[in-house]
């Protein structure tokens, strides 16, 4: 390359830039609405928000219907995720999206604690947005909704996001020094209901 610095002419030897078939292609989930499976709940523990509450949150995976195209993945479905807090408060996403998920609100005896690894394997419809943030996309989950009848269930394929994922999304939460609060305590769970509403999918 040839550049002129200072009104003197210059020459730059620059490194290669390679690519090659095997370089890896991120593709991102389409959106639109489809059928997915849980594969994974993962505890991130506890974040501080803007307002400096401390919530604890967690990260819940779907495996959809459409594969990739493109890349070494090529073939493989298409994951998506969304973080919660882990609260089942009336107001909180978590709640609205499990409910909407298995159809029935929960009962008082279910509100005192669930346990969202019962999630994984459970079938959903999954609604997908594109949101645009200056240069990049991002895929959002907007909705989360009972498998529409006469669809088979899917069954699970991946085992879950890295540990190094995980680890990564934790250090974040340390970095927010967010650590446990002394006067907040983990719910008990609610003890299962014996054959009641057996076609729930939790």
């Amino acid at each position: 390359m040839v550049f002129v610095l200072n009104g003197k002419r210059k020459v730059e030897t620059m490194e290669p830039i390679i690519a090659t078939e095997g370089s890896k292609v991120y593709q991102l989930a389409p959106a639109g609405t489809f059928q997915a499976v849980c594969f994974g709940a993962w505890d991130i523990y506890w974040h501080k928000n803007n307002f400096g509450t401390v919530q604890r949150k967690v990260v819940v995976g779907w495996e959809i219907s459409e594969t990739m195209s493109e890349g070494e993945q090529a073939g493989k479905r298409f994951c998506v995720y969304k973080q919660y807090t882990l609260s089942l408060n009336e107001k909180a996403n978590l709640r609205k999206d499990l409910e909407s998920w298995r159809g029935k609100a929960f009962t008082p005896d279910e509100l005192r604690g669930f346990d969202i690894t019962k999630l994984v394997g459970a079938n959903c419809m999954l609604s997908i947005i594109h949101t645009e943030k200056g240069p990049k996309t991002y895929v959002n989950v907007t909705s989360v909704a009972r498998l529409m009848k006469g669809l088979t269930p899917m069954k699970q394929e991946n085992v879950g996001i890295t540990p190094k994922l995980v680890e990564v999304l934790r250090e974040k939460a340390a970095s927010n020094s967010a650590n446990k609060p002394e006067d907040i305590h983990d719910e008990e769970e609610a003890p299962a209901a014996d054959g009641e509403d057996s076609d729930i999918p939790f």
